[in-house]
């Protein structure tokens, strides 16, 4: 389960990440004067780092507290 989170994420940060770069830079320069791939990284890192972080937490408290074993997939 926290591989596949790890890949979700890097996934969809990946596609923030390019669509950023590419795709706003051209429609809308940014204001402070930043390359794109700099502004982009540091744009989507502000909030995918810690929602990122907060879901690990998450996860573990309800991992620790056997929440997953109640409701099991296979039945």
């Amino acid at each position: 389960a926290l591989a596949g989170m790890g890949l979700t994420f890097t996934l969809r940060f990946l596609c923030h990440f390019i669509t950023g770069w590419v795709v706003w830079d051209a429609l809308w320069p940014n204001e402070f004067g930043l390359v794109s791939p700099i502004y982009s990284l540091a744009y989507n890192g502000i909030y995918m780092v810690p929602e990122f972080i907060l879901t690990f937490v998450v996860f573990l408290l309800l991992y620790k507290a056997n929440f997953f074993k109640r409701f099991p997939l296979n039945q």
